[in-house]
């Protein structure tokens, strides 16, 4: 299906058995303007809809942040889940939480300066239709820990590996603004474009969409669902966009090439 600018989203309503189309005008006008050049189906239903926001924002506090020539703060964003790249160890974090800075540039975990990271080369670094994911590795001795931030119980981790996602399962998100939101899975392969500031927009078509609550400096925090098994807490993606938006752990470690553990 053609993905026209002045729809902001659509994606498969896998109860009710039809199609929604988010309109960003939402009239009869554009309505009849999709059907006229795009598609006609009594299986498409309209609603209002708007351009979601790359959530990479500038505050204090836990997070990790790009440290620019002046040794200012730019706009933050969270860690994901713990990822091997060719043997060496790291975090996944998403491809726009350094607003598009150059490979290799520091990045600290709340704002230490002892707690550096970078993106090592631009294989490591994907942001397209399915994936906006990055991977960070330490410079200096970081530990790096499955533990979930904002958590007092040291036993509040994420297992080793990551697990897929249904709509209507319960899940979380760790965001170092908004800490732990809860929510459900309300749609798979969601087609939306995307706003972050510096890097325009992008149009993606795989991505899942939540109820929790977020906000800015939230992305690349994990989102995870509990397992019906002993792995306790899975990691299924990272929020990447407000409204809910994250990508699944799945395209993430295909696109990047990298193993959970």
């Amino acid at each position: 299906m053609p993905f026209p600018k002045s729809v902001a989203a659509y994606y498969i309503d896998e109860y009710k058995n039809h199609i929604w189309v988010e309109l960003i005008e939402l009239n009869d006008d554009e309505i009849s303007k999709f059907k006229a050049n795009v598609m006609d189906s009594s299986m498409i239903k309209f609603k209002k809809g708007e351009i979601v926001i790359a959530e990479a924002s500038a505050r204090p506090g836990r997070r990790i942040t790009l440290r620019n020539a002046n040794n200012v703060n730019n706009p933050e964003s969270s860690l994901g889940f713990r990822v091997r790249r060719g043997g060496i160890n790291g975090f996944i974090m998403t491809a726009h939480g350094n607003t598009g800075g150059r490979v290799g540039q520091i990045l600290r975990v709340s704002n230490d300066s002892s707690s550096r990271m970078h993106i090592p080369n631009s294989t490591a670094r994907v942001r397209n239709a399915r994936v906006d994911a990055a991977y960070c590795r330490p410079i200096d001795n970081v530990t790096l820990s499955r533990r979930v931030h904002h958590q007092s119980d040291p036993n509040y981790q994420l297992a080793t590996g990551t697990g897929g996602s249904t709509v209507g399962q319960v899940i979380w998100q760790a965001g170092n603004r908004t800490q732990i939101t809860r929510g459900t899975i309300q749609a798979r392969n969601v087609a939306v474009n995307v706003r972050c500031p510096v890097l325009g927009v992008m149009s993606h078509t795989h991505l899942m969409r939540g109820s929790y609550h977020s906000d800015g400096g939230d992305s690349g925090g994990a989102v995870y669902r509990l397992s019906t098994g002993s792995r306790g807490r899975v990691a299924v993606g990272i929020h990447v966009a407000s409204n809910g938006h994250y990508c699944s752990a799945s395209n993430i470690i295909s696109a990047l090439d990298v193993t959970p553990y």
